[in-house]
């Protein structure tokens, strides 16, 4: 909760694409916050990693506008002292009329295969998951990622396929 009233002293809703907070959620028995109200992004379930693993091509145009969104929110975010803690393609939502690019989820966090453990909740650590959010945005790269993960999905299946017809040849 911190890190979005900071957000809310640095910054104003167009300058970032990024949830604001606009009220708290309370216990009526206890001051202990049980929820927070954030500006509502129309996203449905469109996160950056599920959007550029799909089918279907993404035009360069956005993948433009996207990194354009997210690398000036980053580096707005730490030119005001606010790391973002678990940045990953996940927690970046796609939504509204113009496909925006909204970052999400405060507060820290760690996630294998993003940052090393040692950079989590840095600024190091930011940006070395933004130059891997770089790679993904890049459509070459999208390509031969669905490439090696189809000639793997291929590879599993003959390899079960060895495996059975093993299997049936020693009964």
């Amino acid at each position: 909760m911190d890190i979005h009233r900071r957000l809310e002293e640095v910054f104003s809703e167009e300058e970032i694409k990024v949830p604001f907070l606009h009220g708290v959620v309370r216990d009526k028995n206890s001051p202990v916050v049980i929820g927070l109200l954030l500006s509502w992004i129309e996203c449905g379930t469109e996160n950056l990693e599920c959007i550029l693993s799909s089918e279907s091509e993404t035009p360069s145009l956005l993948r433009e506008q996207w990194w354009s969104q997210i690398s000036h929110t980053i580096i707005r975010l730490h030119d005001a002292g606010i790391v973002l803690g678990d940045a990953k393609a996940t927690n970046i939502l796609i939504g509204g009329r113009s496909k925006d690019a909204w970052i999400i989820d405060f507060g820290g966090g760690f996630t294998h295969g993003w940052v090393e453990e040692s950079q989590m909740e840095t600024v190091e650590g930011d940006l070395a998951a933004l130059a891997e959010i770089k790679e993904l945005l890049e459509p070459e790269r999208s390509l031969k990622k669905r490439a090696l993960e189809e000639s793997d999905e291929i590879f599993e299946t003959k390899k079960s396929c060895a495996e059975d017809t093993l299997e049936l040849s020693s009964k």
